[in-house]
């Protein structure tokens, strides 16, 4: 261990009770989503005190509607980020999402969710610890560990805090765009796999929500009741409905890096009236491909299913994408993942698993929009999206201690003259 980068370690571990205050100021901040302004402020002005230079990201959704990959946020807000820097050469970059849920919305909390509160057995709950308040302190603690040792890296970083708990497009993916390409990037995130530092995130698959919706016919019955109607002047919306699963099913069987499911069938009122209408909604989940290839290989599934009915011939079902969209990212193997695998190492005593299960991750922002290897960590933390949301506080400042490392170890692998 060079003696920077041992000077950057004893500072952040002779800084925990500094950094356990800052989450704590951090943590009585309210930033439900929507409502991050406060939050954005007080970061911005800890990151100034650190030399960096700071820009606010206002981001309507719908200013980026067209995008792609564009997701329907789940609650209406008009969002946000900031983007802070340094001048000269851009290294590496540092993200995380400011936004939490909302407590009124996750149970009856023990404590007040706004109060950082020790349980006695080495772990913090409060409102965002997991998810991802610690996350944003982890970067701020970091940057201060190296700026109090003394270290100067060559290769300044870039930091991104935005809010991205709706799919990331109310500030996350306006905030990366902004700020570019770096070399590599690291988010932040407490709860990025469930169970610390044993995994890191290097992958992100590929994953959409679609709607089918398939007309059939009621036939009009000849007195007042649906009873008396003919069923042979009718086309069961439900029938066509299930023909069209069956071929989307033998699709999906031949894409071995596919997997589709129709989760939603909703047809009929009355049993004994034949349904007009059949709307099914299901998602797949893909490691190879894009968007519009899936969607593509869905279409072709609903085409074949209607080549056999003279009926859907004439009433083609379209497939809507709905929901949360996004094409498949990697940066597994990259230099960049090696050297956070390395990191996670030397702090932890156990080489993490590369992770690449999760779906829509934020880690793929950087690595579509700006061309940046991008790997996802996290300490152990618990009840993401729940009440009494926890973190554990060694693990936390091991965190603190990668982000660290991975910052000197990336400037000194790439500009080892540089280090003083």
């Amino acid at each position: 261990m060079t003696i920077q980068v041992r000077d950057v370690v004893a500072r952040v571990h002779g800084d925990a009770d500094e950094t356990l205050d800052l989450l704590r100021r951090v943590v009585a901040i309210p930033s439900v989503t929507g409502n991050t302004a406060a939050m954005h402020e007080f970061l911005a002005s800890e990151l100034r005190h650190l030399g960096f230079s700071v820009d606010d990201v206002p981001s309507n959704p719908d200013d980026v509607r067209d995008t792609p990959e564009f997701s329907p946020p789940t609650r209406k807000t008009s969002g946000g980020g900031m983007v802070a820097h340094k001048p000269g050469q851009r290294g590496l970059m540092l993200f995380a999402h400011s936004d939490t849920c909302d407590p009124a919305e996750q149970g009856a909390w023990t404590a007040d969710p706004l109060v950082l509160t020790a349980d006695g057995r080495g772990r913090v709950a409060g409102i965002g610890v997991a998810d991802c308040k610690a996350g944003v302190v982890a970067i701020v603690a970091a940057l201060r560990a190296i700026e109090r040792s003394g270290l100067v890296l060559r290769k300044a970083p870039a930091v991104v805090i935005a809010e991205a708990k709706t799919g990331g497009f109310t500030g996350m993916f306006q905030s990366v765009r902004q700020a570019g390409k770096s070399e590599g990037a690291l988010y932040c995130h407490p709860g990025e796999v469930g169970d610390g530092m044993g995994r890191i995130k290097v992958a992100t698959r590929g994953v959409l929500s679609f709607r089918i919706e398939v007309a059939g016919r009621t036939p009009v019955p000849l007195e007042s009741s649906a009873r008396s109607a003919d069923p042979r002047q009718g086309e069961n919306a439900l029938v066509h409905g299930a023909n069209i699963v069956a071929a989307i099913v033998q699709w999906a069987d031949t894409q071995p890096k596919l997997i589709c499911s129709v989760n939603s069938i909703k047809a009929g009122r009355d049993a004994i009236e034949v349904p007009d209408i059949c709307v099914m909604e299901g998602t797949c989940w893909y490691t190879e491909g894009s968007i519009d290839s899936v969607i593509a290989g869905l279409r072709g599934a609903v085409a074949r299913a209607a080549s056999a009915s003279p009926w859907l011939q004439q009433h083609m079902p379209a497939v809507e994408l709905i929901g949360v969209r996004s094409n498949p990212a990697s940066c597994e193997g990259s230099e960049f993942a090696r050297v956070v695998q390395d990191a996670v190492a030397t702090v932890t005593g156990t080489t993490p698993e590369p992770y690449g299960w999760h779906s829509a991750s934020d880690i793929r922002f950087p690595m579509r929009h700006a061309d940046t290897p991008t790997v996802g960590i996290g300490s152990v933390a618990g009840n993401f999206g729940r009440s009494d949301e926890w973190l554990d506080v060694d693990d936390f400042m091991r965190m603190v201690e990668v982000i660290a490392r991975v910052l000197v170890s990336w400037d000194e692998k790439t500009a080892p003259s540089a280090a003083t």
